[in-house]
């Protein structure tokens, strides 16, 4: 057998290359709220509340771990948009951006006028947007 046509038999038993998994958007994961600002002022958190996202487009919300809904809803995320644009619920009921910084999150979103979508992160000086800071959660080995 010549040395070329076992080569290539040998290589072409060799497994291929494979893409390297893709990697997940930072925004999945558990998350806890520290803080909310509504209407210019800061409320630290004091009930425990942690948003979840997840890869399947689910969105849960839970006071410790408890779920306060018995469903997940739907999100969308767009972390190419700047700022990063999300939307939360059926038809996008609610949409807002964020920003992620580490372990932190900043998520901004509308109040009154659900459809329009904030464009910062400055803490609302009124009731049209609401501001919550986060802290991930990380895992538990």
């Amino acid at each position: 057998m010549s040395p070329i046509f076992l080569s290539v038999l040998l290589a072409a038993g060799e497994p291929a290359l494979k893409d390297p998994p893709a990697k997940l958007d930072p925004l999945y994961g558990l998350w806890a709220v520290e803080t909310v600002t509504v209407a210019g002022k800061e409320y630290p958190e004091v009930d425990d509340r942690r948003w979840e996202f997840r890869p399947d487009g689910k969105h849960m919300r839970y006071v410790g771990d408890r779920p306060i809904w018995l469903n997940p809803i739907p999100f969308t995320g767009d972390p190419r948009a700047k700022p990063a644009a999300l939307n939360i619920g059926y038809f996008a009921s609610v949409v807002g951006i964020y920003k992620i910084d580490g372990d932190k999150l900043m998520i901004c979103v509308a109040e009154k006028d659900q459809k329009t979508r904030p464009t910062d992160f400055s803490p609302p000086k009124d009731a049209d947007s609401t501001l919550y800071v986060f802290k991930r959660i990380k895992p538990k080995d």
